[in-house]
């Protein structure tokens, strides 16, 4: 976010790239709203949002569609020139490779996790690169625990987790961990699993991915991944309640007093909050929209703000 408060100013269509990438951000810690938001915005900025909103979809189990998306990605990639990245080739590739590899596993598309794990391990041994070689290498044990080859994935995984371990990529290595929890399970060692899910937790809530996290609970049959206290109760609704900008002045009515505020940035912040009420924001995610780095979700719902919604029971607390 303050990347894309400071680039802002310089960049056009390139500065969907940074909202790209505070999308994918999002997508690991396992903010799924917030990195829709993202992307979308990247998109409306002329800008590939792929393969993170098809990750995205995979996330909140929309599998047909994550599959549409990566598949048209791959298929017809992002070539428009761009002063900030090389043309596309091979390693701008690989990243939709590793996608779409990941989603078609989760579609159970054996053919297509074969043909991108074959040309991922290929630009991974041009370029030999740890990174593409640890991604290569989870590509390989995905398609071969498709394939029923439960040894030969947890051979990949193996390489995997120790090429993600190698270049200090907590996330990629608690991934594969995952999939290697997977592949021992398939060959009926559940000891050997659900160590790997323990670790791949502990990484997880490490790394602050509490929805990878959650995901390695339930492969342990456990409960929460970790307790969190539950959101506070917001207040009975309280009626005839306004919060309303005209121009520069802000009329706020609560408890049958009325008001009228210049309109200062705090304002600002609570109707960002009020777009989605429920959801946790970062304090910056609000300086971001305030300042136009990054649009709200959408308009203020009429119902919080002009009468019988709760806007001025939170604005209250």
């Amino acid at each position: 976010l303050k990347a894309c408060e400071e680039l802002r100013p310089w960049m056009r269509r390139e500065f969907g790239w940074p909202l790209a990438e505070l999308g994918n951000i999002r997508l690991r810690k396992g903010d799924l709203e917030g990195a829709e938001e993202a992307f979308l915005a990247a998109h409306q900025n002329a800008w590939t949002p792929q393969p993170g909103l098809a990750l995205l979809r995979l996330a909140q189990g929309d599998v047909a569609t994550a599959v549409a998306l990566i598949d048209d990605a791959v298929a017809h990639p992002f070539e428009v020139p761009s002063k900030e990245r090389p043309p596309f080739g091979e390693l701008r590739r690989a990243p939709l490779l590793d996608a779409q590899i990941e989603i078609a596993a989760a579609a159970g598309d054996l053919e297509t996790a074969r043909r991108g794990a074959d040309e991922l391990l290929t630009i991974a041994t041009t370029f030999q690169s740890e990174a593409l070689l640890a991604s290569a290498a989870l590509g390989a044990a995905r398609t071969a625990l498709l394939a029923g080859e439960a040894r030969q994935a947890i051979a990949e995984c193996g390489k995997a987790v120790s090429g993600w371990t190698e270049v200090g990529a907590p996330f990629e290595a608690a991934v594969a961990r995952m999939v290697l929890g997977e592949a021992q399970e398939q060959l009926g060692n559940e000891q050997g699993a659900r160590l790997e899910w323990q670790a791949a937790r502990s990484a997880f809530e490490e790394f602050g991915a509490e929805l990878w996290a959650q995901q390695a609970t339930d492969r342990l049959g456990g409960g929460a991944a970790t307790p969190r206290a539950d959101p506070p109760t917001p207040p009975a609704p309280v009626d005839g309640n306004v919060f309303r900008c005209e121009g520069d002045t802000r009329t706020l009515t609560f408890a049958d007093s009325t008001v009228l505020l210049r309109d200062l940035v705090g304002l600002r912040y609570l109707e960002r909050l009020l777009v989605e009420p429920g959801r946790e924001f970062h304090a910056l995610d609000l300086v971001a929209v305030e300042r136009g780095s990054l649009p709200t979700s959408g308009p203020v719902d009429p119902e919080l703000v002009a009468g019988t919604g709760n806007a001025l029971s939170l604005i209250h607390i």
